[in-house]
């Protein structure tokens, strides 16, 4: 009884409304929504991107040695096959060696010894090609290698 009840209830109100106007046929009746308030501030607080530095490339070698063991990020030019190579490392990791020594100066060659964090254990050592940096990352600000 009480759902025959609503319903006609609900017959005269739409009754109502397409008599005044207020509605068309094919219209959808739905529940307003209760507007969501504006945030006082932004929604992200990621700190605004700064335009990257150029640096030379000799620049971006001081600035990799002068790391002292901090994290940094380098892209590069493989000397051997010429891609683009993406290094995460550091300098001065000794966990792994093996006692031996190199035969050659890295720094006579243009290299530079580093760590690689994505490879683990002993094989994770590369050389960065001096020549070949084409972008730098190191506390936290990021360098374009010109």
């Amino acid at each position: 009884m009480k759902r025959s009840l609503l319903k006609e209830i609900f017959k005269e109100e739409l009754k109502k409304l397409f008599e005044a106007n207020e509605l068309n046929i094919g219209d959808r009746i739905e529940p307003e929504a209760e507007p969501t308030p504006e945030p006082d501030q932004p929604q992200s607080t990621l700190p605004k991107e700064q335009p990257l530095q150029n640096i030379s490339k000799l620049e971006a070698a001081q600035k990799i040695r002068e790391t002292k063991g901090k994290m940094l990020t380098v892209t590069f030019i493989k000397r051997t096959n010429g891609q683009k190579r993406v290094l995460n490392g550091r300098l001065g990791v000794k966990a792994y060696l093996v006692g031996g020594i190199l035969r050659y100066n890295p720094n006579e060659k243009g290299l530079i010894p580093i760590k690689d964090n994505n490879i683990p254990g002993r094989a994770g050592y590369r050389m960065i090609n001096i020549k070949g940096i084409v972008n730098l990352k190191t506390g936290g600000v990021e360098y374009n290698v010109v």
